[in-house]
């Protein structure tokens, strides 16, 4: 009985779009097959911060641009996370992330901002590259009221 229960269940899950999908199990060092691809979607996410700058306003701090490195996919990518109130009060107009790779100045971005639970700020991540034996770094490009910031990680 609690066998025909279970897969009952799982084909109205199915039918109904309820199923959910485990994440694809980390890709080592997948190399440039990982370029452009999503770092949690692809096993990649549990991460280090390699590097991470503050966006400043004067002498204000808006937020922080973050380089992130997956060690087993050999992978970087980058994070912009924008404090909660000046996002709101509609101080920020645009942001932007990029993380650039170095030898081929190949460059993935992201510009759309999420509320994160998790960060308390919104964020969002660009695709990843393939940071194997290689160089990257990190940028983000803001508007503030009608200031242009800019801040830029060191190598990794």
């Amino acid at each position: 009985m609690k066998s025909r229960i279970l897969r009952v269940l799982a084909a109205f899950m199915l039918v109904t779009g309820l199923a959910v999908t485990a994440p694809q199990p980390a890709q080592a060092a997948c190399g440039y097959a990982c370029d452009g691809k999503d770092a949690a979607a692809y096993g990649c996410g549990s991460t280090i911060t390699a590097l991470e700058k503050p966006i400043i306003a004067t002498t204000y701090v808006t937020g922080k641009i973050e380089l992130r490195y997956s060690q087993t996919c050999r992978t970087v990518w980058a994070r912009i996370q924008i404090w909660k109130a000046d996002y709101e009060k509609g101080a920020i107009s645009w942001a932007k992330a990029q993380v650039i790779r170095t030898s081929d100045n190949k460059v993935m971005g992201c510009t759309n901002l999420a509320w994160s639970n998790v960060t308390g700020s919104y964020t969002c991540y660009t695709p990843m590259l393939n940071d194997a034996g290689l160089t990257s770094f990190a940028n983000a490009q803001v508007y503030y009221y009608n200031a242009h910031l800019y801040a830029e990680t060191g190598l990794y």
